[in-house]
């Protein structure tokens, strides 16, 4: 069976149905960190092609990142940041991942507290907790 378009309806119908080539992982260099380590702090997403096809991973249009349910501006200066991307940012061959990680601790932390971090791919999406100690 050939892989649908990304960018169709029948490819979003079949990400809600739980069929979908990619697969989403939310890196986190950390899962419990003192404010004094904010800034060792490392968040990422991956995305593996699972697929027989190549496919388009939609990190350029589509990534998001949410802390507490808010989306994160700095995460999206982060993956927006002009820079050169390597072709599999566009076009993820089968059997390969893309990924991308920023150091960013120290502006998705202002306190103590318990953070749940959300990333969004595709309609995918990948959850973990951060515990920020003072």
């Amino acid at each position: 069976m050939r892989e649908p378009n990304l960018t169709t309806p029948e490819h979003h119908a079949r990400i809600r149905s739980g069929i979908s080539p990619l697969a989403i992982k939310l890196l986190a260099s950390h899962t419990q960190l003192t404010m004094a380590e904010r800034s060792t702090f490392v968040v990422g997403v991956e995305v593996s092609n699972r697929g027989t096809m190549a496919v388009d991973p939609q990190l350029a249009t589509s990534c998001e990142l949410a802390v507490n349910g808010n989306t994160s501006v700095a995460w999206n200066f982060a993956v927006n940041d002009n820079k050169a991307r390597d072709q599999s940012w566009y076009n993820l061959a089968p059997g390969q991942s893309v990924s991308l990680a920023r150091q960013m601790g120290v502006w998705l932390f202002p306190r103590p507290g318990t953070y749940r971090l959300v990333v969004t791919v595709a309609g995918q999406e990948a959850i973990t907790e951060v515990q920020v100690t003072g």
